[in-house]
């Protein structure tokens, strides 16, 4: 137990020690797109997005970072990420075949079943 508590703290020390780094990292950037430092704000973002790719889909997205978006390069993690992705139409096509599978796996039994327990409610509710 005790040892837990340790690997827990230490877990708790390394996440605020991140999110002081990424505010400082994002104080920076901004700091340095006002002034009109873009290269300085390419280079604190380059290093943002190194240790967390997930941040460029939020910069790519960010209008402050527009005069400098085309020259921050994608992270390798996150263009396997979005091969990864599926689009609204395979992800609904994928739903309906779960779906599918699931309801043919019911059988008649399980059919049966569930129409006697909505036929008891029913009449249950006559009763009252």
């Amino acid at each position: 137990k005790e040892e837990f508590m340790k690997v827990q703290y230490y877990n708790d020390v390394v996440e605020y020690a991140q999110n002081l780094l990424f505010r400082r990292l994002g104080y920076a950037i901004d700091r340095a797109m006002i002034k009109g430092d873009e290269d300085k704000a390419k280079n604190y973002i380059k290093v943002a997005i190194e240790l967390e790719p997930e941040l460029y889909e939020k910069i790519e997205k960010d209008t402050v970072f527009l005069p400098i978006k085309n020259s921050i390069d994608k992270p390798a993690e996150y263009k396997k990420k979005q091969k990864n992705k599926l689009t609204k139409e395979q992800k609904v096509q994928k739903h309906l075949e779960e779906t599918c599978s699931i309801v043919g796996k019911l059988n008649n039994s399980d059919l049966t079943m569930m129409k006697n327990i909505e036929e008891n409610q029913k009449y249950k509710g006559r009763e009252r």
